[in-house]
C-alpha cells in the first residue's frame, strides 16, 4: 500500500509487510507519473496497470533489477481513489510468477483499494484536524495553543536542566494601516513574509508562533545564559524594518517588542506570557521599533492602571467627571468669545484629577469613546445656556483623541447628531486635534474630520510647534484654528528662537487664512510680546484658570 503526497505528487510505503528491506527503500518516493513502474503509473492515470511481466515491460526499465533480486515477475496496481475522485495512493499486488489477474484477484484489488481508501481519507482528515488545531492556516506557523504547549515543554526542560527561557512578544506597529490602505489580501502577503523573516532570525530548536492578527511571539529555549538576547532582537526589528515588496507597492513596518525570562520574571507559562505582554506595551508607549524587557515595576503600573480603569467606570455612572472651562481671550478687544472645555475627575479617594492623571488609560479602552460622547453632551448643554443668556456667538472647544478617530463604528460622528438635536449651529463648536493625528494621513481621519468641517464645526490643531510640526498639516487641512504649545509660549521671554518661532507661526497661519491661539500664557510680557506678533487669541493662568460653569466669568 501507497499513498500518494498532495504537495509532493510521489509515492510512500505504507504498508509492505512480505517484502525486502532493499526494495522497500527503492519504491519509495516512487514519481507518480506513467512508466514509473505500475504504480506509479497507476497513480498518475487513475486506472488500472497490469504489467503481466516485469523483465519485459518498458514501465519497469529503472526498477527491473531491483525487481528481479526481490524474486518478482509481475506487479498488479489499483489506484485508491477517493469519493470525490482524488487519488490517493495505490494498492499493489506483486507476484514470483508472470502472468494477469483472475476476475476474483481484480474483485479483490478494488474491494481492497476502497477499503485503504476509506483508511487514507481518515489519516489525512485527522492530519488535517490536527494541523488546524495547531497550526496557523495563514502562516503555517505554530499558533496559540501549539505555543503554550511548546512553552510548558521548554519550562519543564529548563527545570529540570537549569536553563533559562527567553519569551519575545511581537507586536506589528500600525499593521492596520497596511490593511486600509493596501487592502487584506497584500496584508496576508506581508504576515506571511514577516513569518518567513522571523523564523530566519532563529535557532531550528526555537518556536516563532503566530499569537494572533498582527502579534507573534517565540520561544527561545536551552539557554545556559542570557548574552544573546539583545542581539536577537535587535536582528528581529531590523528584518521587519527592511521594505516589503508588494506586487508593485512597497510596505514598510516596525515591531515593538517585549521579552521576559524564566525563571526571573515568572515561575508559569501564563505569568511569562502576560509579562512579555506588559513589556512590549511599554515598548510601544516608548516610541515603537523597540524592545524592552519586563521589569517588576511594570506590574506595579499595571495594576495601577487596572486600577484607575475601574475606578472610571463608576466615575462616569456616579457622576464624578465634570467639565471646567478655560476662557480664550482676543488679545485685540479683551473679549472673552471662546473657551476651551477641559476633563476633571472629582475621584472619591483622591481629589480632583486632571485629564494626565487618568486619560491615557481611558484611551486604551473603550472607555474614551464613552466619555467623548458624555464630555460633548455636557459641553453642548452649557452653550445652549451660555448662547441663550451669555452671549449669543460662544464657542466652546473640546479636545478630541485620536483614538476616537480609528474607532471602526465612528461613533465620534454621532457627535453631530447630538448638535443637530441640540438646536446649536456648527460654528458654536470647535474641535482640538494633534498634530501626530494628521501626519498619520489616515483616510478614515480625513474623512471624519471633513464631516465636522462641512457641517460648520471649527477645527483646531493643537501644540503646534513642539514635536511633530509639519507644514504640510497647516496647509492640506480643513483647519481654522492653530494654537501655539504652551512650551513654546513658555520660553519667549528669554529665548529669542522661541520668540521667533511664534512669530513665524503666526505669519504662517495667517497667510494660510488661520486664526492663531497662543496656550499657556501666564505673564503680562508674554501677552505682550503675543500682540506685538499679532496672534489673535490667547488662554492661560494670567487670564484664568479652567474653572466651572457656574464659576467661569464672560
Amino acid at each position: 500500500i501507497l499513498s500518494l503526497g498532495e504537495s509532493t505528487k510521489s509515492l510512500k510505503v505504507i504498508s509492505a509487510p512480505s517484502m525486502p528491506e532493499f526494495y522497500i527503500k527503492a519504491i519509495d518516493g516512487l514519481p507518480a507519473r506513467i512508466g514509473s513502474a505500475s504504480c506509479g503509473s497507476a497513480a498518475a492515470s487513475g486506472t488500472r496497470i497490469i504489467v503481466e511481466d516485469i523483465e519485459t515491460h518498458p514501465y519497469w526499465e529503472s526498477l527491473r533489477e531491483v525487481a528481479r533480486q526481490a524474486g518478482i515477475k509481475s506487479c498488479w496496481s489499483q489506484p485508491v481513489i477517493s469519493c470525490q475522485g482524488d487519488i490517493l495512493g495505490v494498492f499493489s499486488i506483486t507476484s514470483r510468477k508472470t502472468g494477469k489477474p483472475s476476475q476474483t484477484d481484480i474483485q479483490l484489488m478494488k474491494q481492497t483499494a476502497n477499503l485503504v481508501g476509506i483508511a487514507l481519507v481518515r489519516d489525512r482528515n485527522d492530519k488535517l484536524i490536527q494541523k488546524q488545531a495547531n497550526f496557523d492556516s495563514l502562516t503555517g506557523l505554530p499558533n496559540r495553543l501549539m505555543f503554550k504547549d511548546r512553552l510548558n515543554q521548554e519550562i519543564a526542560n529548563a527545570k529540570r536542566n537549569d536553563f533559562e527561557v527567553a519569551l519575545f512578544f511581537l507586536d506589528l506597529d500600525n499593521f492596520k494601516d497596511i490593511n486600509d490602505t493596501l487592502g487584506h489580501d497584500k496584508g496576508d502577503r506581508l504576515l506571511k513574509e514577516v513569518a518567513r523573516r522571523l523564523s530566519g532570525c532563529m535557532r531550528n530548536i526555537d518556536t516563532v508562533a503566530r499569537f494572533g492578527g498582527d502579534e507573534f511571539a517565540i520561544i527561545m529555549g536551552q539557554l545556559s545564559n542570557t548574552n544573546n538576547v539583545d542581539r536577537i532582537a535587535n536582528e528581529l526589528i531590523a528584518a521587519l524594518s527592511r521594505p516589503f515588496p508588494l506586487s508593485g507597492r512597497v510596505a514598510y513596518l516596525s515591531t515593538s517588542i517585549g521579552i521576559s525570562f524564566f525563571p526571573d520574571n515568572a515561575s508559569n507559562s501564563d505569568d511569562l506570557i502576560k509579562n512579555a505582554d506588559q513589556a512590549m506595551y511599554a515598548a510601544k508607549n516608548k516610541g515603537r521599533s523597540r524592545f524592552q524587557y519586563y521589569s517588576a515595576t511594570m506590574q506595579k503600573k499595571a495594576m495601577e492602571r487596572m486600577s484607575v480603569l475601574n475606578d472610571l467606570q463608576h466615575a462616569l455612572k456616579e457622576d464624578q467627571l465634570q467639565i471646567y472651562y478655560q476662557p480664550i481671550v482676543d488679545l485685540k478687544s479683551g473679549s472673552i468669545d471662546k473657551a476651551e472645555a477641559l476633563l476633571r475627575w472629582l475621584h472619591p479617594q483622591h481629589g480632583l484629577l486632571n485629564p494626565q492623571d487618568f486619560i491615557s488609560i481611558a484611551e486604551g479602552s473603550a472607555m474614551i469613546i464613552k466619555i467623548g460622547e458624555w464630555v460633548m453632551q455636557q459641553v453642548l448643554n452649557t452653550l445652549c445656556n451660555w448662547r441663550q443668556n451669555q452671549h449669543t456667538d460662544f464657542q466652546i472647544s473640546i479636545n478630541t483623541s485620536s483614538v476616537q478617530y480609528r474607532d471602526t463604528e465612528k461613533r465620534l460622528l454621532k457627535c453631530l447628531e447630538m448638535l443637530d438635536q441640540s438646536g446649536l449651529p456648527g460654528q458654536a463648536l470647535t474641535i482640538d486635534i494633534s498634530e501626530k493625528l494628521l501626519l498619520e494621513n489616515r483616510p478614515e481621519t480625513i474623512h471624519q474630520l471633513k464631516e465636522f468641517s462641512n457641517r460648520g464645526v471649527n477645527i483646531a490643531l493643537d501644540d503646534f510647534g513642539i514635536g511633530y510640526s509639519s507644514l504640510d498639516c497647516l496647509k492640506n487641512s480643513n483647519l481654522d484654528y492653530v494654537k501655539i504649545d504652551s512650551n513654546l509660549i513658555e520660553c519667549i521671554e528669554h529665548d529669542p528662537e522661541s520668540l521667533a518661532l511664534c512669530e513665524g507661526i503666526i505669519v504662517m497661519a495667517q497667510k494660510l487664512g488661520l486664526k492663531v491661539i497662543a496656550e499657556g500664557v501666564e505673564t503680562e510680557q508674554q501677552r505682550s510680546y503675543l500682540i506685538a506678533a499679532g496672534c489673535d487669541y490667547a488662554q492661560g493662568y494670567l487670564f484664568s484658570p479652567a474653572v466651572s460653569e457656574n464659576n467661569f466669568k464672560f
